[in-house]
């Protein structure tokens, strides 16, 4: 071979080389994942602009939805009952009482309770009522939920870490609690808070902490074998030890009694889930009924006697108000799949997605429900509900962004 005829063929041979890995790597590039990004089928509207939260998911917000700082000229009545609160992605919030502040608020303020969030770098922001956000605090984590008390004066936040910290809004302090903690939660006067932590045996240990002293009254109260478990306190006598929700999981819920040091079982059931209100004796149960079907009645915790419910949804999509026994469901009127679908399974692990209306289920008429929020002009996919003074407050779970239902005059 002449030497110009090498050169020919070394060059021929690197730029086959060269296309193949240039074709791996487009390759590696088409390989499938697993994707958190809002469905394409969601109901859209030349009005709508697209927004991203902090996770990476995308969807659309109607420009006719108000914020804090704009006159709300919408021509949906409904939507002139939304409001966008944050600028930023919410990764938690908490809505505290007024009075807790030493504040007062006026039937005509949008807001009708002062309303905090974290975000994704550990800021802590009060949004003002003029829609104003000022930073009150930093921890330096991100935060995955935020466990309030039903007034909001405490909160206990749990960060990506696998840490939890009591956060108190009167001194914007943060403080850790046990290494190990598990599970929190507050006693209905928000006075006393329960956590589980293991010890050297593998034992869950709960104790109750005294948040009326600066002492740090702790009591330990039981130690059991138990795995994966939510604390619920929303009772003067009750801690409920609630199991994680799975389709094809067969769960108890069990409650201690602090007066006779008790553990007694609550309910049990396959993809069993139990929502507590923290002014009367109601709980509302969710159950799988198979994969794709979840039941949910309301019982009674003294006499144990229960309603069946008429709702398509899931339990993480409803919540009690603060200071009723009214409870408000986001109930999903769209999904990003539609067959071979697991329930709560799909919905927890990011495979599916939703768009919703919101469902008042009245405790004066036997919860009765009625729509208050059927506008899929503005879709959203509700999670981390929070309702009081009759303003429903939720994260959109496509971007992070906290909104605000008002129901006041329905």
């Amino acid at each position: 071979m002449s030497k110009k005829g090498k050169i020919i063929f070394i060059v021929a041979a690197l730029l086959i080389i060269g296309a193949i890995v240039v074709g791996v790597i487009l390759g590696l590039r088409k390989i499938p994942t697993v994707s958190n990004e809002a469905p394409s089928s969601f109901p859209t509207s030349s009005s709508q602009t697209q927004t991203s939260g902090a996770n990476g998911n995308t969807s659309t917000t109607s420009s006719q939805v108000q914020t804090l700082n704009t006159s709300g000229e919408s021509s949906s009545p409904e939507l002139k009952r939304l409001t966008l609160l944050t600028k930023g992605p919410a990764m938690g919030y908490w809505i505290v009482s007024p009075q807790i502040l030493g504040e007062s608020t006026s039937s005509a303020s949008v807001l009708q309770s002062a309303v905090f969030y974290m975000g994704s770098n550990g800021d802590v922001i009060r949004i003002q009522p003029d829609g104003k956000e000022v930073i009150v605090s930093h921890f330096g984590e991100a935060p995955l939920r935020v466990i309030q008390s039903a007034s909001g004066a405490r909160v206990v936040v749990e960060f990506a870490s696998g840490s939890f910290a009591l956060y108190d809004v009167s001194r914007s302090a943060f403080e850790f609690l046990p290494q190990g903690t598990v599970s929190a939660a507050f006693s209905p006067d928000g006075t006393m808070l329960a956590y589980l932590t293991p010890n050297a045996s593998g034992k869950q240990e709960l104790f109750i902490r005294d948040l009326t002293t600066t002492k740090k009254t702790i009591t330990k109260t039981l130690s059991l074998f138990i795995d994966d478990v939510k604390l619920s306190w929303p009772t003067a006598t009750r801690i409920y030890l609630i199991p994680p929700q799975a389709s094809n999981f067969i769960g108890d819920v069990w409650y201690f009694d602090i007066g006779t040091k008790t553990v007694s079982l609550f309910t049990s059931g396959t993809g069993i889930g139990a929502l507590f209100s923290s002014v009367s004796s109601t709980a509302l149960i969710f159950h799988n009924e198979n994969n794709s079907s979840i039941a949910a009645y309301i019982k009674n915790t003294k006499t144990g006697s229960s309603t069946p419910l008429t709702l398509s949804t899931l339990l993480s999509k409803c919540a009690f108000l603060f200071d009723n026994s009214d409870v408000v469901c986001a109930i999903p009127q769209v999904k990003s799949k539609t067959t071979r679908v697991q329930l709560p399974d799909d919905y927890n692990t990011m495979a599916l997605f939703t768009s919703d209306s919101l469902l008042l289920l009245s405790a004066a008429k036997g919860y009765a429900s009625h729509d208050i929020f059927t506008s899929l002009q503005a879709p959203f996919d509700a999670k981390d509900i929070r309702a009081r003074a009759q303003q429903v407050f939720f994260i959109d779970r496509l971007t992070d962004a906290l909104y605000l239902f008002d129901m006041r005059g329905l």
